[in-house]
C-alpha cells in the first residue's frame, strides 16, 4: 500500500517474490505467513519518512532475534524506500519542481546553448548553484549562469567527460579496489545513493600508484554513473531535474589520511566536484565518523559554502543508521563492507552487495 512499510514474518512468504526487495537470513520451506502493515506515514519529508520505516523495522524486525533454523526461517521486509511496484507513484523531489522564474531563466539558457553539450539538466543543476551571480533580473541570472556553464563545457570537451561512463580507463579495476564506491539504493524521493568507502583508500599507495590527473578522472567516471542514474529517473518520470545522495563511510580513517599530500588530493577532487557538478548533492551523510577527523575537516570546510555545508551531516557510529533512515535510505542494503550498527545488531552485516561497477 502506499505510504506503508509492510512486514511478513514466517517461514517463507507464499506467492512471488515481496515487490520492493527483501531480507532473508536463511532460507526455509514455505508455510503460512504472519502478515502486519505498519500504520500509515506521507513520504513529503525525509523525517516522517525516516520515523516510519524505524518504526516498521523495529516492531516487526530484528535482525539478532531471527535464528538459523527454527520457526522464523525467513524474514521479508518490504520498504517504501525500495523501487515501487508498478502503478505506485513515486514522490517527487523538491529538486524537481520549478517556479516560473526558474522555468523562463532555463529556457533561455537552453536557447543559448543549444547544440553544445550544456543540457537542460546541466543547465538547471548550474544555475542555482551558488557560485551563479543572479542578480536583480532574470536577464542578469542568464548572464551569470552562462559565466559558470561554459568553463563546465569546456572541461566536459577537453576531458572527453560525455561518454566516460562507457570507456576503460587504464587502471580502473585497481582503482576501484582501493578506492570503493557504488551506486546502490535510493533515498525517499527516489534519488540515487552514491556510496564511498573513502576511509579504506591506502593514502600511500594510491598517490604512488596514481597521478592526481589519474585521480581526477577516474572519480569523474564513478560520478557520472550516479549522474546518468539521475538522468533516467528524469527520463523515465519526466522530471526536469533529481539530485543525488552521497553517503561516505569513515570506517578505517586513520593518520595516512592526515597527510599533507593527500589532503592536497581530496581537496582537488572536492573542487572538481563542487565546480563541475555543483547543484547535484541534495544531501552527503557522513557516517562511521571518528574523532581523529575533526582535524581534515577543519580544513576542508572552509572550502564549502553556507548552502552545502547545511547539506552535510557528520554521524558517529551511533547516530548513522538514524540518519540515513531519516533520508529512507535502507539500513539493510549497504555496500559489502559497511557496517551500521543499529541497536543489538550489526544491520550493515544482514545484507551485502558487491563493490563492482
Amino acid at each position: 500500500l502506499p505510504g506503508h512499510v509492510r512486514v511478513v514474518v514466517g517461514r517463507g512468504a507464499p506467492g512471488p517474490p515481496p515487490p520492493y526487495g527483501s531480507l532473508r537470513p536463511s532460507p526455509a520451506a514455505p508455510s503460512a505467513a504472519d502478515s502486519r502493515v505498519a500504520p500509515s506515514c506521507h513520504r513529503k519529508d525525509h523525517a516522517t519518512m525516516g520515523k516510519c520505516l524505524s518504526r516498521g523495522q523495529e516492531e516487526f524486525v530484528d535482525a539478532s532475534d531471527v535464528p538459523a533454523t527454527g520457526s522464523l526461517g525467513e524474514v521479508d521486509v518490504v520498504m517504501a524506500t525500495r523501487t515501487p511496484s508498478k502503478g505506485l507513484a513515486r514522490p517527487v523531489p523538491p529538486e524537481a519542481t520549478l517556479t516560473d522564474t526558474e522555468a523562463r531563466v532555463l529556457a533561455k539558457l537552453v536557447d543559448h546553448f543549444k547544440g553544445t553539450s550544456a543540457s537542460e539538466y546541466m543547465c538547471l543543476q548550474v544555475m542555482r548553484s551558488s557560485d551563479v551571480a543572479r542578480g536583480d533580473s532574470e536577464e542578469e541570472w542568464v548572464q551569470g549562469a552562462i559565466k559558470v556553464i561554459e568553463p563546465i563545457v569546456a572541461w566536459r570537451t577537453e576531458h572527453k567527460i560525455d561518454g566516460i561512463t562507457d570507456e576503460h580507463l587504464d587502471g580502473a579495476e585497481r582503482f576501484r579496489v582501493m578506492w570503493p564506491d557504488i551506486v546502490l539504493g535510493e533515498d525517499s524521493y527516489g534519488r540515487p545513493v552514491h556510496w564511498q568507502l573513502v576511509a579504506r583508500i591506502p593514502a600511500d599507495q594510491l598517490m604512488r600508484e596514481y597521478s592526481q590527473e589519474q585521480v581526477v578522472r577516474l572519480h569523474a567516471q564513478a560520478t557520472e554513473q550516479c549522474r546518468n542514474k539521475c538522468l533516467e529517473r528524469c527520463a523515465r518520470d519526466k522530471l526536469p531535474f533529481v539530485g543525488q545522495i552521497e553517503v561516505l563511510d569513515l570506517t578505517g580513517f586513520g593518520m595516512q589520511h592526515l597527510s599533507p599530500k593527500f589532503f592536497r588530493l581530496i581537496r582537488t577532487v572536492m573542487e572538481v566536484d563542487l565546480t563541475k557538478y555543483d547543484g547535484m548533492m541534495q544531501g552527503m551523510i557522513v557516517i562511521n565518523v571518528p574523532w581523529l577527523f575533526a582535524r581534515m575537516w577543519s580544513l576542508l570546510s572552509p572550502l564549502l559554502e553556507e548552502s552545502t555545508k547545511s547539506k552535510i551531516f557528520l554521524c558517529d557510529e551511533r547516530a548513522s543508521a538514524s540518519k540515513l533512515r531519516e533520508f529512507g535510505i535502507d539500513v539493510f542494503a549497504v555496500p559489502e563492507g559497511v557496517t551500521i550498527r543499529d541497536g543489538p545488531h550489526e544491520a550493515g552485516k544482514t545484507r551485502t552487495h558487491s563493490l563492482k561497477l
